[in-house]
């Protein structure tokens, strides 16, 4: 027979009916999850993708900043240093990111001001719509706006010579309209600014090496010797810098290409892509993929069986190899095609919960129609080969004469086997199984670290603590007139101010030593300006010592620091020791030991810190102004402030968050992992369960006369549920032996990226074999209790 007619292939899916909805439905599965990760995936490599003239441009990352890690931000002066000594380099820019108030028409908004150098469009390789690229930030105060910005405040009018005001002081002018940058870019903005204007803004942004503030990007010719460059900025920064707690032998500088900017900066802080993630939801979906293909495999393989007598039949009047690939592709393709189109219309529908999880619009990608296309078909055609080219074989390895007789499967001419024994099918079972029990076990271990990380000693009390941003205009005023007016609200509890909150990261440094022995020193001190409330405001703890008095306003020459630099400086009875600081070198006395304050995440341990009374030498102290609530209505109690906030400063618009939100934050990534992590598991292990319940189905079908022999021989029914499931269990132990040394390794290995982890406990792995077992027990239990309990007479009335 050399043609199937349509009606056949619908006959025969609806003849069996359990088989193919199990198909259906697992191929549906892994398609979707195919075609979602390859959205995921390919928005995660399209980032930067936008800028046309990267090839050669690296960022430079450095550690001349104690603790000894790299990060990007560097003194604007160095810049200068390393063009001038490195003349390899071709061209380069500066990027600093200038929090400001704009003025613009007749608008007052907060937004940034992304300062870079001439060069900076031509070097990222952007579209200008109006204005020279090579002279438009040529000049001070001087300043390009994206197009939607200029159409949302100009209209139609040309905003070219306008003029934009910020902070109240200065005036900028436009000189240029840029096409908007999209969202997937690590350079986004819709203001760039002439960095030169910095110098008149600021008297010693270009001159102090303790301004780590701007980012450097340069061209470099791809025959450079990149190492040899990374040394030569090494050298230059130690030759050049003034910050002696900032140079040694530690100092190593890491030239970065800008293609690798977005998904290989793991060993920064607070990386923005990770492409161990992005790899590690690839890997994971393809295997969900292949779970739903060994679903498919077997039970194609299972329903071929049945047809065993049909093949040797067709075998016995000369039918061959060719004869039988047509039906058993356009089977497969007939399956493939309804599968399919259940999976594309899922997906779409998916979308954006997915989007929302993982907070990156994938909706942009899935009309890029050519792709998503071209990876649909390759994904068929992997399927198609799969799932075609072992029913193929088992049906050319048919014994014609044992399917004559009625044996339902053999492997060999001399020894016929059940489904059960089948040793490629029960491979694929074990496979399956692998996969979730190493999601499961994966799962449980990411779990247990994020739950770690919620409930984990922070030091500071996270809950209703609202922080203003307030860093433009007389900071010190505003503070001082918010805080006389809100202390009066019911709703306030405590209202400080520093320069520093948590969880927010540090960004002042210093080196203290101990009066009269400078030999124990701390190389990687944070340094914090606070009021005398701070710690009362955010529920930090004192292990001893005392805070500053709220009636005392003089506490020039004292000083309070954390568990973690007592530890490092080896303090036995640090209250009343002296220490030498870096900034002034003149003593402070220790009246306090406050509790480890997490100001980064637990990626990395509590550092040092040094807390100042009312500092302003470095960003002043009243840069954050923190305010503990206790409030039913927190959305009621922020407008009231806002309000008062308006009033006492209706120029500068209230900036502020919370601090549980900005905690959350930190660790959204491991959150949207885990959140990943638990549906894919969930998929996973639906998946085997189907494809387990649709052999049992089979298997039991296949022993039904044997069962009913046993039993009119006297076997219980608890023996023959033992009987039935004994492979299913040896399927599952088996496939948790291969599972548990993956996922172990696995684990570790991602828990290396924690300064505080959960342990890798043996009642992890337990459990999740237990729950493995279980859930294949329960799978096939219901069948297997259905035929042992079944009437024998009416298996055998035939015989």
């Amino acid at each position: 027979m050399k043609f199937i007619e349509t009606k056949q292939i619908i006959r025969r899916i609806l003849r069996n009916k359990v088989y193919s909805a199990i198909s259906i439905v697992s191929l549906s599965i892994g398609l979707v999850c195919a075609i979602l990760a390859f959205l995921y995936v390919k928005y995660e490599f399209n980032v930067d993708k936008c800028f046309t003239n990267t090839e050669n441009v690296y960022r430079l990352t450095i550690n001349n900043v104690p603790p000894a890690t790299f990060h990007i931000g560097q003194p604007p002066r160095f810049f200068d240093e390393i063009k001038k000594d490195i003349p390899e380099i071709e061209d380069g820019s500066r990027i600093y990111l200038d929090p400001v108030n704009i003025k613009m028409e007749e608008n007052r908004f907060n937004s940034y001001f992304l300062g870079v150098d001439p060069s900076f469009i031509n070097l990222i390789g952007w579209e200008m719509i109006a204005g020279n690229p090579a002279t438009v930030l040529s000049s001070p105060f001087s300043v390009i706006i994206s197009e939607s910005k200029a159409k949302q405040f100009f209209n139609d009018k040309n905003p070219i010579g306008e003029t934009i005001e910020i902070d109240n002081q200065f005036e900028y002018n436009i000189t240029g309209i840029f096409k908007d940058i999209p969202e997937h870019a690590h350079i986004k903005g819709d203001f760039f600014a002439s960095i030169s204007s910095m110098e008149k803004r600021n008297d010693g942004f270009f001159y102090s090496w303790g301004n780590h503030s701007t980012a450097f990007y340069f061209r470099i010719p791809e025959s450079v010797d990149i190492e040899a460059v990374n040394n030569k900025i090494a050298e230059i920064w130690n030759a050049s810098s003034t910050d002696t707690a900032c140079k040694g032998d530690f100092v190593q500088a890491k030239l970065q290409k800008f293609s690798d900017v977005y998904l290989r900066s793991g060993y920064l802080e607070n990386s923005p892509g990770n492409i161990i993630y992005t790899l590690g939801v690839a890997i994971i979906a393809a295997l969900i993929l292949l779970i739903s293909c060994f679903n498919f495999i077997n039970l194609t393989i299972a329903v071929k069986s049945k047809r065993n007598t049909e093949t040797g039949i067709k075998k016995v009047l000369g039918a061959n190899l060719k004869t039988f690939m047509p039906q058993i592709l356009i089977e497969i393709l007939a399956y493939l095609f309804i599968a399919l189109l259940i999976s594309i219309i899922s997906a779409k529908l998916l979308l954006p919960s997915l989007s929302q999880i993982i907070n990156k619009d994938l909706g942009i990608l899935f009309t890029d129609f050519i792709p998503l296309t071209g990876f649909i078909i390759i994904v068929c055609f992997v399927i198609v080969l799969l799932s075609g080219i072992f029913p193929l074989i088992q049906t050319f390895r048919v014994d014609t004469s044992n399917a004559l007789k009625g044996v339902v499967l053999s492997t060999s001419k001399k020894s016929p086997k059940t489904i059960s024994q089948f040793r490629f099918s029960n491979i694929l079972v074990v496979s399956q199984f692998v996969v979730s029990i190493l999601l499961i076990l994966c799962a449980f271990v990411i779990n247990n670290q994020l739950r770690l990380i919620r409930h984990h000693d922070l030091g500071f009390d996270k809950e209703q603590v609202l922080v203003l941003r307030n860093d433009l205009g007389n900071t010190y005023q505003r503070f001082q007139i918010l805080k006389n007016d809100l202390e009066s609200y019911p709703e306030v509890i405590s209202i400080s101010s520093a320069s520093h909150v948590p969880a927010n990261n540090l960004t002042n440094w210093g080196g203290p030593s101990v009066a009269g022995d400078e030999e124990k020193s701390s190389q990687q001190c944070g340094l914090v300006s606070i009021d005398n409330k701070y710690f009362q405001t955010i529920g930090a703890e004192f292990v001893s010592g005392a805070d500053f008095e709220q009636s005392n306003t003089s506490y020039k020459d004292k000083i309070i620091i954390n568990e973690a630099l007592q530890k490092e400086l080896g303090l036995v009875n640090p209250i009343g020791q002296r220490l030498i600081t870096i900034r002034d070198r003149k003593e402070k006395e220790i009246i306090g030991v406050v509790k480890d304050i997490e100001y980064a995440t637990i990626h990395s341990k509590n550092l040092p810190v040094m807390f100042f009374f009312k500092e302003n030498g470095f960003d002043t102290f009243s840069r954050y102004i923190v305010i503990k609530l206790k409030s039913a209505d927190l959305t009621k109690t922020v407008s009231n402030i806002t309000e008062k906030w308006n009033k006492v400063s209706p120029e500068y618009p209230m900036g502020y968050f919370f601090l549980d939100e900005l905690f959350d934050q930190n660790y959204r990534g491991e959150s949207q992992t885990a959140t990943l992590m638990n549906a894919l598991t969930i998929l996973a292990i639906f998946l085997s369960c189907l494809g387990l319940f649709g052999l049992a189905i089979f298997n039991i079908n296949g022993r039904i006369k044997e069962i009913g022999i046993r039993k009119v021989n006297g076997a219980k029914v608890s023996e023959i549920l033992a009987m039935l499931n004994k492979d299913f269990i040896k399927w599952v132990v088996i496939a948790f032996i291969v599972a548990t040394p993956i996922a172990y390794y696995t684990m570790n290995k991602w828990l290396e990226n924690f300064a505080y982890k959960t342990n890798l406990s043996w009642w992890i792995f337990a459990l999740a074999g237990v729950l493995a077992l279980g859930i294949a027990l329960l799978t096939v239990s219901w069948q297997s209790w259905r035929a042992a309990t079944r009437n024998p007479v009416e298996a055998l009335r035939y015989e």
